[in-house]
């Protein structure tokens, strides 16, 4: 038997046994009006940094069970297996199929606890075990999460990722991301960072404001006045931070669309992104005189802005 032959039948046994003890060891999860805990999580995920309240209060609703097993998937690390096994999913992609990768689940578990606050203290060891992961991302999630559960003073975190020269600055401004808008105290002192003339730092303060304005109203004109600033990525990041905003930026949506013409491509995707979830937030009617832009950006010479101008099409005739 040639050696491919023998790696890819060695790679199909593999599956079956994974998928296998997979469902063997798959546990039942707690429901609250027929939405499960990965359907709740995800849709948190999938709102982020803006908080779903309905989502939350179904986790709360949950109660223990939901606590216990959000802990337990915190804690669930790819086996060394699947770890070598994920390394190939690019290529074979029923790896990914059968073995979910564990990453996400434990993010999105993570936020999950974050979210309930004081009501998930009994899954602190995991989270402290999760904040000593080697992977940065989990590292930063789960610290927020910590921030959350222990009722910490986030005022400590807004200050420290302000003093530059701390050693804990950067630490402290990946917590500050990670949390959204349970640190919008800090806005009023990003919104000062904002006047500077050091870029760095304006780059840095709209960074922040982009995820911890998601339920704020008084960031809405500040990022609309910066969509004309000269430079491209200050542009950019108050598209996103408009983007954040939903609903709450509806305001803005005629500015915004004028950037699709921009020559900046990166300008012209964060424009369309910013459309594409105004889209799912307003009714058909109001999204209208933004559609015949988005058409023509189906032929735009970038890729990216191309497909990102379909999707919204398509999703605008899926709504239909």
């Amino acid at each position: 038997m040639r050696i491919s032959a023998r790696i890819v039948l060695t790679t199909f046994v593999l599956l079956v046994v994974a998928a296998v003890v997979f469902k063997i060891t798959r546990i039942s999860e707690p429901e609250h009006n027929k939405k499960t805990l990965t359907a709740l999580m995800t849709e948190l995920s999938s709102t982020y940094p803006r908080r779903d309240a309905e989502a939350i209060q179904a986790l709360r609703a949950m109660g223990d069970p939901a606590v216990r097993q959000l802990a337990e998937i915190v804690e669930r690390e790819d086996s060394a297996l699947s770890k070598k096994l994920l390394k190939h999913a690019d290529r074979i992609p029923v790896i990914a199929e059968v073995i979910p990768n564990k990453y996400w689940y434990r993010t999105m578990a993570a936020m999950a606890l974050g979210e309930l606050g004081t009501n998930a203290s009994s899954a602190i060891p995991a989270l402290r075990k999760m904040s000593n992961d080697s992977d940065p991302n989990l590292r930063r999630v789960a610290a927020a999460a910590l921030v959350l559960v222990q009722n910490e003073p986030i005022e400590k975190f807004i200050s420290a990722s302000l003093d530059y020269d701390s050693t804990n600055a950067s630490k402290a401004y990946g917590v500050i991301l990670s949390l959204g808008p349970h640190a919008k105290e800090g806005i009023p002192a990003y919104l000062k960072e904002v006047e500077s003339t050091n870029n760095r730092i304006r780059v840095r303060a709209l960074t922040v404001l982009g995820y911890i304005c998601t339920e704020s109203p008084e960031c809405v004109p500040v990022f609309t006045n910066l969509l004309t600033d000269p430079d491209g990525l200050i542009r950019t990041l108050a598209i996103d931070g408009l983007s954040n905003c939903g609903e709450l930026a509806k305001s803005s949506a005629s500015t915004v669309a004028e950037l699709i013409e921009n020559p900046d491509a990166t300008c012209r995707s964060s424009a369309l992104i910013f459309l594409q979830r105004l889209q799912r937030v307003v009714p058909a009617s109001e999204f209208e005189p933004f559609a015949g832009a988005v058409r023509r950006a189906t032929n735009d010479a970038d890729e990216v802005v191309r497909g990102l101008a379909w999707q919204i099409l398509n999703e605008k005739q899926t709504n239909h």
